[in-house]
């Protein structure tokens, strides 16, 4: 089941938390990695301190750690990159591939739901073509078919009626 949620990606109950990351460098994160490195400083570190650099663009890592944070599993995709030569076309590529990475790796290790927020790779994607991005990726995920749920998580009001506008018109075709 693919839901939409009107709060903090750091709030969702979940199995995983999908960060997205610049795979080519320690430290360069995405907004909600920086987030939780804010709230959960010692539990980010044992997370990063096992990824091994460099991590291919559109390629997922899971990492599993005892930590003090509410999960234990947290699946860092990359996605966000320093390249200025990708065309549309291509970041939306980086974006399906990195989810749908994210997606067969959770189905593979038994993880039945996922958190994340809407995949923009950055500044790169506008909102409603990088969820229509994502729902292409969810619709033929093994997940899916096996009954799992990503939940996309927006705390900004207009980020979250844009995607619930962009899912109705999705569903609608």
């Amino acid at each position: 089941m693919l839901r939409l949620l009107h709060t903090n990606v750091l709030d969702a109950e979940a199995d995983a938390l999908l960060l997205t990351i610049d795979g080519q460098a320690r430290g360069l994160r995405g907004n909600v990695a920086h987030a939780f490195q804010r709230r959960w400083p010692e539990a980010y570190e044992d997370f990063e301190s096992q990824l091994r650099f460099p991590v291919p663009l559109g390629t997922t890592v899971r990492i599993d750690a005892d930590t003090d944070c509410p999960w234990r599993t947290i699946l860092f995709v990359s996605t966000l990159h320093h390249l200025e030569t990708l065309d549309d076309r291509a970041r939306h590529d980086v974006i399906r591939r990195g989810l749908r990475s994210a997606l067969d790796a959770a189905t593979s290790t038994g993880l039945r739901t996922l958190a994340t927020t809407p995949m923009k790779g950055g500044w790169r994607l506008q909102t409603p073509e990088a969820y229509r991005t994502m729902y292409d990726a969810w619709l033929g995920s093994p997940l899916h078919r096996c009954g799992g749920s990503l939940l996309v998580c927006c705390l900004d009001d207009r980020e979250y009626e844009t995607v619930v506008a962009e899912h109705r018109r999705l569903q609608s075709t």
